[in-house]
């Protein structure tokens, strides 16, 4: 491969040609995601954690495409990581950006293995997942992750709080009380070692984002600082929070 075609291979990071789209005759450059601040908060978080607890593996439940475990996999090379997700398509987007040999990949049901074939992690994440999960069957699919960690180990999971109006893919948001609730109610002993407050749902907060970005224009400076801020914005209250995250102590 040669300097040209070796530039070339460094911009294939992402399928970038997918992202300028043509809809209704009106040209569309690329995506922009209302909730990419939020995603890259959540990263942060993972990584905080990981630095701090240090743990030798990690299980990434509903990976999705796999990002989060395909970044961590580069930033500690020393540890193993998996993503599971019931979607195949999601999965092989997954395996397709891999770029590291200490991860791996697998379309899974939780509620369909095997458990003797479970295998067990240092550290298990589970990011906006269960606002997905039927209510009936929350409790259920809350135990099943619990059950991939390992003693003394850690699970860590963040969602939506009950602040953020609920959209028709969701199940149900959550509270610190409900979450709580499924930590009491599993037959392990679970210590919610902390709780974290993310985001900032205040109707102030919302009207000062609707004028610096809606469709009539998008004031670019404002808007990549109010972006910046909401990135580093982790330790507000409950009562305005948008998501929160626990971190949970597997005994």
């Amino acid at each position: 491969m040669n300097l040209k075609q070796e530039k070339q291979e460094m911009e294939y990071d992402i399928p970038y040609h997918y992202l300028p789209k043509f809809i209704d005759g009106n040209v569309i450059p690329g995506l922009e995601l209302d909730w990419a601040s939020e995603y890259l908060l959540s990263l942060r978080l993972v990584e905080e954690y990981v630095e701090y607890l240090k743990p030798n593996s990690l299980l990434d439940i509903g990976c999705g495409d796999g990002r989060l475990a395909n970044e961590m996999s580069i930033k500690f090379p020393k540890m193993a990581f998996t993503g599971i997700d019931y979607s195949k398509r999601a999965i092989r987007f997954a395996q397709a950006m891999q770029n590291t040999t200490n991860v791996e990949f697998l379309a899974v049901d939780l509620k369909h293995e095997e458990k003797e074939m479970l295998e067990k992690y240092d550290m298990v994440t589970s990011i906006e997942v269960l606002e997905h999960i039927p209510i009936d069957s929350v409790r259920e699919f809350f135990h099943l992750n619990i059950s991939r960690v390992k003693k003394n180990g850690y699970f860590l999971i963040i969602v939506p709080h009950e602040n953020k109006k609920l959209i028709d893919k969701h199940e149900q948001h959550f509270s610190s009380e409900k979450i709580l609730e499924l930590i009491d109610k599993c037959p392990r002993k679970l210590e919610a070692v902390e709780f974290r407050y993310l985001d900032n749902n205040s109707w102030i907060f919302e009207l000062f984002r609707r004028a610096i970005k809606n469709r009539f224009y998008t004031l670019n400076p404002l808007w990549r600082a109010f972006l910046k801020k909401k990135i580093t914005y982790s330790r507000g209250e409950e009562g305005v929070s948008g998501r929160i995250f626990c971190l949970i102590r597997c005994n």
